[in-house]
This record gives C-alpha cells, structure tokens and sequence, in this order.
C-alpha cells in the first residue's frame, strides 16, 4: 500500500486507529466525487463528500473481495441515494469511474476473477441505489399525499 498523500485533507481527517488511505484510493475518490459532484447537488462540503466516499469505496472494494458482496454494495448504493447523488447521470458516472478504476487498485490485483467480481459488486450497487431513489421516492409521495389531506382538511375546518 502506497503512503497517504502528505498533508492531504482526505488523510488528515481519517478516524484516529484507521488506516491511512493509499494514493490510489485518493485518487480514485476525488475523481468520483468531481464528477459526481457535476450531476446534482449534494449538500455536503466538497471534503465531507470525498471523506464519504473514501468510506465507500473501502467498503466497494471489501465487496470486490468478498465471498458474497451483495450486502455491503448495497447498503453503498442506497448511501449515494442518502448523500443527495441522484442527478439524472449521477449512477452513471458513479459506475464508470468505479468500472474503470477498481482494476487498477494494487490490493485488488490478486483477486481472482476480477472483471466479474467488479460487475457483480457493481450491478449490486445500482440494485441498492435504485431501491433507495425507489423508497425516497415513494417517501417523497406519501408526504406530499399528506400535506394534501391535512391542506383539503384544514380548508374544509375553516
């Protein structure tokens, strides 16, 4: 694993007793949160996004490793949702620069089978996602159903 990049806000903001992050998932993440930062507003700092997605991406790549990795990437899936990443081209990016820049990772190397193991945490990815921008969604309906009863309610009372 490479050394963190010096003085690096990514670096320095790290839980005390966890590992440095490597350049190469610095660099990785950045590049995720630029771009997705493009699609929509996420109403974070910039380096509260890279911090939460530095977290993801941990969690991506211990998918990509594991035996089964449906649950973690889903829960990452449903979190983009949760961050406000639902511009019309936010998943889309998110699974570009994730596709191409996970095989490059030195710790993923030795994986066996990568290329499938990255499109089977990545398809478990969209599957949360889409599940989460469902529920938010459905949410979204069910208050607005709400505050049109109680509106016609009140009205009716007055």
């Amino acid at each position: 694993m490479s050394s963190p990049l010096p003085h690096d806000p990514l670096s320095a903001h790290a839980p005390s007793g966890a590992a440095e992050p490597s350049r190469e998932h610095v660099k990785l993440v950045r590049k995720w949160a630029y771009l997705i930062g493009t699609t929509t507003f996420i109403p974070l700092s910039h380096n509260e996004i890279e911090q939460q997605m530095l977290s993801m991406l941990g969690r991506v790549v211990e998918a990509v490793r594991a035996e089964e990795p449906e649950e973690l990437a889903l829960a990452v899936g449903a979190e983009l949702v949760d961050m406000n990443c639902v511009g019309e081209s936010s998943l889309r990016r998110t699974l570009e620069v994730l596709t191409k820049g996970l095989p490059t990772l030195t710790e993923l190397r030795t994986v066996e089978r990568l290329a499938e193991r990255v499109v089977i945490t990545l398809g478990a990815l969209s599957s949360g996602y889409v599940e989460a921008l469902r529920q938010s969604i459905f949410q979204q309906q069910e208050n607005l159903n709400r505050a049109r009863f109680k509106a016609a309610r009140d009205t009716q009372s007055s």
